[in-house]
């Protein structure tokens, strides 16, 4: 087994009370362009040069950031999604509307709990409530759109919009198919040239919002609200379509929220996903986003996300830090190492009150 360089950053948890505007993928892609172009997930070449699809938390106005070269794909809050020349980074990252720029960083599917579970039947009976009137929002992998548990009694599609990120389109750079087209293509008429490789956006839709009509009206295999309308959005670019880019997940977000205000109905959206980056308190990029989506004062909007299926994995690290020191323990595993030297990273992320100043060494056995 070879082993690797270690790099070690600590972010503070008082936001970006430091200097430091960059995330660290963004610092090494500033150090070495070719490392990370050689393996990026957030970085794509054009006719005008490499852009990179960022995450920027703003103050004040945007006009200085659009003026330096980004193009602006959605905003909530302060929060921003936004490509921008590689070029750039520098330039933006010194501008005082701009307090943090981060590489959307992937999260992983999550799900392995059903409707039994949590008694949706019992609980669809005793209120007489089904979803009907409301939107399923499903952010994933894409959906099985011609099963019949996503359509009507008819043949008709239940889903309202299709939105498929991993296709070149016109909305948010994505390929919309909306009910009539889909309802075209069921009917022989029309084309939709979407699909779910791994199936884990059409299981996440049978159990939020499948009807399990294949067996019978709201039949055996019924989701939680088999009534709702669904709106789905292919929020995965990775051929298996199982990594979701948090800023994916925010333009998924603001599609959804954009169709149920047109539809004047309210939503629930769901993300079946998750992953180890950031502090898991509500700090991050996509949290606060959704914070200001759906936060206190906001009726008709929820978002639902997963508990995690890494409870039992010793993937974190919890310590008292005090003058005399303290100290926490890892083994790194065996694994296969990238061709070439100076490319096999292992990142920690070290989360602190911002106020406090602390040091990090890295010792070996």
């Amino acid at each position: 087994m070879r082993t690797g360089f270690l790099i070690i950053f600590l972010l503070p948890l008082a936001l970006f009370a430091g200097q430091q505007k960059l995330d660290p993928r963004l610092t090494q892609f500033a150090l070495d362009h070719a490392v990370v172009e050689s393996r990026s997930d957030f970085l794509k070449k054009s006719d005008v040069g490499v852009m990179l699809r960022v995450v920027i938390t703003v103050q004040g106005d945007v006009n200085e950031i659009r003026a330096a070269g980004a193009k602006i794909i959605c905003r909530r809050g302060n929060i921003v999604v936004a490509d921008i020349p590689a070029s750039s980074l520098d330039r933006l990252s010194e501008l005082p509307a701009v307090l943090y720029i981060e590489a959307p960083f992937p999260d992983k599917m999550q799900l392995d709990k059903s409707t039994v579970a949590i008694h949706a039947v019992s609980a669809r009976m005793q209120s007489g409530l089904s979803g009907r009137g409301v939107i399923v929002g499903i952010i994933d992998s894409g959906i099985d759109w011609k099963h019949p548990d996503f359509r009507t009694a008819s043949g008709e599609t239940r889903i309202q919009y299709l939105l498929d990120l991993s296709q070149a389109g016109p909305v948010y750079g994505g390929m919309l198919y909306t009910a009539s087209k889909i309802n075209d293509a069921l009917f022989g008429d029309g084309v939709v040239d979407s699909d779910d490789i791994s199936g884990h956006g059409s299981h996440v839709a049978g159990i939020a919002a499948g009807d399990g009509s294949e067996t019978a009206v709201f039949g055996t295999y019924a989701g939680v609200a088999p009534a709702a309308d669904l709106v789905v959005v292919k929020a995965t670019r990775d051929q298996e379509g199982k990594e979701f880019l948090i800023a994916d997940q925010m333009i998924a977000l603001s599609f959804i929220d954009s169709v149920a205000q047109l539809a004047g109905k309210p939503y629930v959206a769901n993300l079946s996903f998750g992953g180890h980056n950031g502090a898991h308190d509500g700090t991050s990029a996509t949290e606060r986003f959704i914070d200001a989506l759906v936060g206190p004062g906001i009726s008709g909007k929820a978002v639902v996300t997963v508990a995690g299926n890494d409870g039992d994995n010793a993937v974190h690290s919890q310590v008292a830090v005090n003058s005399g020191g303290s100290f926490v323990s890892f083994n790194v595993g065996r694994y296969t190492p990238y061709p070439g030297s100076n490319n096999d990273l292992i990142v920690i992320s070290g989360w602190y009150d911002g106020a406090q100043r602390i040091g990090v060494k890295l010792k070996t056995p």
